[in-house]
């Protein structure tokens, strides 16, 4: 009787949750945005947040906590659902569009590649374009839309993969509970700069690594190595036209991984005989061949080598080519380029630090609000080294721990082009590697929380290892759900790009004089063009001022706009684009420091600056240079 009244109270906890999740999708949904929205969090409507903590949290006790594995199943089911629901967020309040930078771009390329207007294979990264194209033409909405809906499609491909690579590792029947809930941490998403939940190639890459994780750690085993070897081979190859810089540093990991494995089988007796190790190393020399090939003929098309040169070397070497590096590598000491590495001068790591830092704002609490998850984990993971004296001293099956020493060494590459880019100042690159690393440190530390759990087990009751195991998960959650858009919790304003902005500036592009330039305020300008009119439309005219801000495609006014004497900046007039984004980051979210509301106000009120449209989301203000006839 106990059985079956634990049996229905379970079931009708589920169902509770289930019903949680819906209310909070159709509370989204039903309240879209109708303008820009500074914080996404503070936006979206409470029923939303109480739906989906209260389904997690039910996802989660009950995955931990219930005997039965119909229940557990169910359960993790529920807490995907809520992730992916999470992630599609600007989809289901019914954004126009998420992303003003790098995202805008991607849209102009999709436009384009469905247009016919540019090529496929001129494009590095064609995979999201092409897959956002398809979306959009086989359901008639726009390729905004399509672009929203590939997020939660990849965050669903990194929440079923990670428990699968988990389940290799630990070579085990089932999925453990420990695996999912790792998995819905999104741990390698970072607002600080990349990789964020928007539709940008690197960031849907490093969702899709577990995948191909998951291939190649079930061509090492044994069974059907034919089959996993030819769809690893397809997986890589769609990783690397997702984004190449992932798929050449999972290349590295591959080829690590197999000669590795190709120690460690014979050695674990898990391959014995010459006949077998002669077979194996043929496969693997092989597998390795073609899926190093894949990666190579991309990237050789694509000089991406030569990018990382030019991004590493002036800054670290004082060098500007390939050729050049290498000549420097050949010519200098071991002693002597370390010497230069840690010779070159800090930099900035994190947006607008000097206006966070005359606001009081640290650098060390945006990165401990950011990080305090993965640091939690990367420690965690750091234990799945030692899981065998764990087994051992539970009397457990030993898991395939040659896997887990082979991921180690296969991040290695990864890690040290992280620390090359934390030493040239580049943030917006080594946080691309990080998001790399972490995608295993969710893997290693799902594979030391199974263990550590199943060890607990045999020495405590099950009640409270589980109990603690349902808190910190749950905590872990709330944390981490905190950090998965950017907001001003993280001092930066949230990604949104409603219409009336993208209807502005297609206004600005459409009608502004020809031979008048533009200058902005904190939007790129050139990021707007590629989304409206593709990246192959003609660029926007530069205004030409005595003391811009911002350098290469577009130019922004100074701070306060050159002390409200903007008109003296230029002796041509220019147009000025003003979005709701702009006028809220600076008022609301930094206080003023670079644009007041008085300095908003100037412009209305100056002669010679005209507002030349405006649809309460973007003004657009044409000034025009003093004279000296001006009082």
């Amino acid at each position: 009787m106990h059985a079956i009244t634990h049996r229905r109270l379970s079931k009708a906890t589920l169902a509770a949750g289930a019903i949680a999740l819906t209310v909070a999708v159709l509370a989204a949904h039903a309240t879209p945005a109708t303008g820009y929205e500074l914080s996404i969090y503070r936006a979206t409507p409470t029923a939303f947040w109480i739906g989906l903590f209260v389904a997690l949290a039910i996802a989660v006790v009950l995955a931990v906590a219930s005997y039965r594995r119909s229940i557990r199943v169910v359960a993790l089911w529920l807490g995907g659902l809520a992730i992916v629901a999470f992630a599609a967020l600007p989809l289901l309040r019914s954004y126009y569009f998420f992303g003003p930078g790098d995202a805008l771009t991607h849209l102009g390329i999709t436009k384009s590649l469905a247009r016919g207007t540019i090529d496929l294979t001129t494009v590095i990264y064609p995979a999201m374009h092409t897959l956002a194209a398809l979306l959009g033409i086989l359901t008639t909405r726009p390729f905004t839309w399509a672009l929203l809906l590939t997020v939660p499609i990849f965050v669903a491909v990194f929440v079923l993969f990670v428990p699968l690579c988990v389940r290799l590792i630990v070579a085990r029947p089932t999925v453990d509970p420990t695996a999912v809930l790792s998995a819905l941490l999104l741990l390698p998403i970072a607002v600080i700069y990349l990789p964020v939940l928007q539709p940008i190639p690197t960031s849907e890459a490093i969702l899709f690594v577990p995948a191909v994780t998951f291939v190649l750690l079930a061509y090492t085993r044994r069974p059907r190595r034919l089959a996993f070897g030819t769809l690893l081979v397809l997986t890589l190859g769609f990783l690397v036209v997702l984004h190449p810089q992932h798929g050449l540093v999972f290349g590295a990991l591959l080829g690590i991984v197999l000669v590795t494995q190709f120690l460690a089988q014979p050695l674990t007796r898990t391959v014995s005989g010459p006949t077998a190790i002669a077979r194996l190393f043929v496969q693997f020399v092989v597998l390795a061949g073609v899926g190093l090939a894949v990666v190579w003929l991309w990237l050789r098309t694509q000089s991406l080598f030569g990018r990382g040169v030019s991004q590493l070397g002036p800054v670290l070497f004082d060098v500007e080519t390939a050729a050049q590096l290498q000549t420097f590598l050949a010519t200098h000491s071991f002693d002597a380029i370390v010497a230069e590495l840690l010779d070159t001068p800090p930099r900035p790591i994190i947006p607008r630090s000097n206006t966070l830092e005359t606001l009081g704002v640290s650098v060390r609490t945006i990165y401990r609000r950011t990080f305090t998850v993965e640091i939690v984990y990367g420690i965690v993971a750091v234990l799945a080294l030692f899981v065998p004296l764990l087994s051992k001293a539970a009397n457990r099956r030993h898991i395939r721990y040659s896997v887990v020493l082979s991921l180690v060494c296969g991040i290695v590459p990864a890690t040290t082009l992280t620390a090359l880019y934390v030493l040239a100042g580049n943030p917006l690159q080594y946080f691309r590697y990080l998001g790399f690393i972490l995608v295993f440190v969710t893997i290693l530390g799902g594979v030391f929380l199974w263990e550590a759990r199943a060890a607990a087990e045999t020495w405590l009751p099950s009640v409270p290892v589980r109990s603690v195991l349902a808190v910190g998960f749950v905590a872990l959650l709330v944390v981490s759900s905190f950090t998965m858009f950017r907001s001003p919790y993280v001092t930066q304003q949230t990604d949104h790009v409603p219409e009336g902005q993208m209807d502005g500036y297609e206004f600005a592009f459409a009608y502004g004089g020809s031979d008048i330039g533009f200058a902005g305020v904190v939007s790129p300008i050139y990021r707007y063009r590629d989304g409206i009119a593709g990246t192959n439309a003609s660029s926007v005219s530069k205004a030409s001022l005595d003391d811009p801000r911002g350098s290469g495609s577009y130019s922004r006014v100074p701070f306060h706009f050159a002390d409200q004497e903007l008109r003296t900046q230029s002796d041509d007039p220019f147009y000025l684009p003003v979005t709701a984004a702009d006028r809220q980051s600076s008022t609301r979210l930094y206080g003023g420091v670079e644009f007041s509301q008085d300095d908003f106000a100037y412009l209305t009120t100056t002669p010679g600056i005209a507002n030349t449209y405006a649809n309460g989301q973007f003004d657009l203000y044409r000034v025009e240079p003093a004279n000296e006839t001006d009082g």
